[in-house]
This record gives structure tokens, sequence and C-alpha cells, in this order.
């Protein structure tokens, strides 16, 4: 996640909102009314499926030639990790979720299909291999939360700690960062795989949950 590529989402927010008409500001950050329970399995889906996510890429040795690079420059100091962590999470929520997502459930495209796109436009954009697989499954599951809220309140919430917690590693391990391996730290391939399987599944488990005990999109939406 370059600063440019930052730049650029919040320079889409503007248009997507000013000029295309397609969000729905100030009203995505009315939050819904959910339960404690609601928002940890929310929580638990998000990480589990992202975890899962990070195990995939590593195991299948997919290419890190952006990632690794600019997370360099931008972890270590007071703007790179505002942007990171905090601006560039809520850009990319408006952008994907409100605008794509939101835009297309608000304009009679099924669910699952404003969620799918937004996922995949999301992982797109990216550009990076490594990052395209794990954006695209953070897009579901986040997708998939909108449209049950109605709003970007705790998808935004999800995807600073997801940011934040990378940025924290970085700065926590130093150097060694770029050396670490998840997968061998887990115990080795076999476990790794057996944690994609389980980790998907209970990412699977808790959106279905989750996707029963919410009305659809805007139902959900407090008065």
């Amino acid at each position: 996640m370059s600063i440019a590529y930052i730049y650029f989402m919040v320079i889409g927010v503007l248009v997507c909102w000013k000029a295309l008409k397609v969000m729905e500001i100030p009203a995505t950050f009315k939050a819904s009314k959910m339960s404690v329970g609601w928002v940890l399995m929310a929580l638990v889906a998000a990480f589990s499926g992202a975890f899962a996510g990070d195990l995939l890429v590593e195991i299948t040795h997919m290419p890190n030639f952006i990632e690794d690079t600019m997370m360099e420059q931008l972890a270590y100091s007071f703007w790179g990790i505002l942007t990171v962590a905090i601006v560039g999470p809520i850009a990319e929520e408006l952008v994907f979720r409100e605008g794509v997502c939101g835009y297309l459930a608000r304009n009679g495209a099924k669910p699952g299909k404003a969620v799918w796109v937004s996922a995949v436009l999301f992982g797109i954009v990216h550009m990076n291999p490594a990052q395209v697989v794990v954006a695209m499954i953070i897009g579901f599951i986040l997708g998939v939360i909108y449209i049950k809220t109605g709003n970007v309140v705790l998808t935004t919430i999800i995807h600073i700690l997801n940011n934040s917690i990378a940025i924290i590693q970085m700065n926590v391990m130093g150097d060694k960062a770029d050396e670490f391996s998840m997968v061998e730290w887990i115990g080795g391939n076999t476990i790794a795989i057996i944690c994609i399987v389980v980790g998907l599944a209970l990412c699977g488990y808790l959106l279905k949950t989750l996707s029963l005990t919410l009305p659809l999109y805007g139902e959900g939406k407090s008065d």
C-alpha cells in the first residue's frame, strides 16, 4: 500500500461522493443496532479468514514485490502509520463497501453480486499477487458485514485493526519482520494447510450465521 495509492483512494471518495453521488454520507457512518455477540462473531470471521488467506499466500509462494518495499517506507513514521492504519482503511471502506457494494445493493443488484463485485475490485486494485488473494477474501467478508449492517462503521473498525496489526508487527520485530515466516512459526506446511481449511471453514460458518441474524441491507439501520 503506497502513499500514491491512498491518495488515489481519497480522491476516489470525493469523486464517488460529490460527482457520481453513489455514497450516502454521513448516513453510512451511522451504526446499526448490533449485539456484542454479533460484533464478536464478525471480528472472528474477519480475522480467521485473513489468517487463512495469509497462510495460503505464503504456502503457495505468491510474489510479494510491492508490499515489502512500501510497508518498510511507511511503517516507521507517524504520517506513514496514520496513512496506512487510519486514512487508508476509511477511504477503502467508503469506495469499495459504500461506493461499490452499497450502490449496487441500493440499485437492484442481488446482495451476493454486490459483495462479490466489490471484493474482486478490492483485490484487483492492490495489483500485488500476494495481496490480491487476501484482499479479495477480506473484501468478501467486509462486504457481507456491510450488507448486513448497511453502514461502514464495523467494517472500518475491522479494517483499521487489520492494518494496525501489520504495522505493530513490523515495528516490534524490526528487521526480523522480513524474515518472519508464519508457516514456519506454526509448525510447517501440514499444520498450515490444516489451519487454512479450519480458518476458511470457521469464517464461512460465522458469515452464514451472521447472515441469518440481521435484516438485509438498509433494514438493519437504526432510526
